[in-house]
């Protein structure tokens, strides 16, 4: 990666400097790109369902820096540099470990940017995160062009020499009075110019735009011929309004998240005038719950696991109207049991008292799982899943609830092996 490669990780500073550089986890921008980037800070260029803001205004001894919130993903500035937003996974920071675990979870992710495949032919954690992607779209282009475009039936009029489909009486006696030669018509053609294919073609300018590397600009050149006979979108969110499928458009599916997500937060096409910082970031405990959801469902056969599950609520107010819901991220059940759970993603370590390393709020929350969303038996489980890492690599010994049989387990989930430890410390 060249030098103006950056990256920063969660909860990192970002603060104004003479150069642009990383430093551990933090990041110093040259003051051009650092007032780039404050929009972020503001709201700018944020989807409102990532959760959140990516970045914050933080004042401290005097000196305002931004810090990086909870999103992960990469930052293009007006000039071209690349920022990444990199999850901290241990105290001390990888840049290419980070990545290499992001890039694993965002697979998994329900609006998958990465496919497996494409991920580890090109050693994702080599490569930058917008050049990954955008390679993964070209690739998927590819696969769509191999297919075929999809056509459908689009209405041409056509002043003509001999009749074809319909002849439009009143337009033939405007234009053609004193030329009986002529038929104005107008009939069907099959005809590549339909939504879907708008849409891929208006993505396709945006990476041709964005592409830096040699091979995503070759690419993306020889994509963007075969495509000629399409017409760039005049209004993309229309057209995905109004795009529909069909079988002639099954091989599409790959290709269309991430259409959207391109034209969606990486257009700086439609932002002339405007600060053209593009970004593309994930709120990563909607990332790690996604990512633990997944692994649950793959590898434990017989179990059926549901996501962000109403479970009930907490009170009743004095007209027996149900207040304060409770929805945790998931539920499990299996052999007639039922399991809560909640991912939470923080790094947490042991401590000669397991217990001050677990908030109180998150102990409140899963007593509240246990007594309101799980039947009535006395021999319940709540889990708190938090990421392993050196300082939490076993699961801490069961914390029982009013002397009874219902536990709550406080396990770390392996990011490398993608499952759940279980297992404890062994007693010296």
């Amino acid at each position: 990666m060249s030098e103006r490669d950056l990256w920063v990780a969660e909860h990192g500073w970002i603060r104004r400097g003479t150069v642009s550089r990383s430093d551990g986890g933090n990041l110093e921008l040259a003051p051009d790109e650092f007032d780039g980037l404050a929009a972020l800070a503001d709201g700018g260029g944020t989807n409102p369902d990532d959760g959140g803001i990516p970045l914050a205004w933080v004042r401290q001894n005097g000196r305002e820096y931004l810090c990086a919130n909870n999103h992960v993903g990469v930052i293009r500035t007006q000039n071209g540099t690349q920022i990444e937003l990199l999850p901290k996974v241990a105290r001390s920071m990888d840049a290419g470990e980070c990545r290499r675990t992001l890039v694993q979870m965002l697979i998994e992710a329900r609006d998958a940017p990465f496919r497996r495949g494409t991920a580890a032919a090109l050693q994702a954690h080599r490569m930058r995160l917008l050049d990954l992607l955008l390679r993964q779209f070209l690739d998927e282009v590819a696969v769509v062009l191999r297919g075929g475009l999809a056509q459908a039936y689009v209405s041409v009029e056509e002043n003509l020499s001999a009749l074809r489909g319909k002849l439009l009486v009143n337009e033939n006696t405007r234009l053609n009075a004193a030329n009986a030669a002529r038929l104005y018509c107008e009939y069907e053609i099959l005809s590549p110019d339909r939504p879907i294919n708008r849409l891929v073609r208006t993505a396709l300018d945006v990476v041709r735009v964005l592409a830096r590397g040699h091979r995503e600009q070759q690419l993306a050149r020889e994509l963007h011929a075969r495509l000629q006979s399409v017409p760039a979108s005049m209004d993309w969110r229309r057209d995905w309004r109004s795009m529909h499928w069909d079988r002639n458009t099954s091989h599409y599916a790959r290709v269309m998240p991430l259409c959207g997500l391109i034209l969606e937060r990486m257009n700086p096409l439609t932002r002339k005038g405007e600060n053209s910082v593009v970004s593309v970031l994930f709120p990563m405990e909607r990332v790690f719950e996604e990512f633990v959801v997944s692994r649950l469902r793959r590898y434990w056969s017989g179990a059926r696991v549901r996501a962000q599950v109403d479970a009930g609520h907490l009170v009743e107010d004095h007209a027996g109207t149900a207040a304060f819901g409770l929805k945790p991220d998931i539920v499990i059940d299996y052999d007639g049991r039922r399991i809560i759970a909640d991912t939470k993603w923080k790094l947490i370590g042991l401590t000669e008292a397991p217990k001050a390393s677990i908030s109180q709020a998150d102990a409140y929350q899963m007593f509240a799982y246990c007594k309101q969303g799980l039947p009535g038996s006395s021999d319940n489980e709540v889990w708190l899943i938090y990421p392993r890492t050196p300082d939490f690599p076993h699961a801490l010994a069961p914390f029982a609830f009013d002397h009874s049989r219902n536990r709550m387990l406080v396990l770390p989930f392996d990011l490398d092996r993608g499952e759940i430890v279980f297992r404890q410390r062994h007693a010296s």
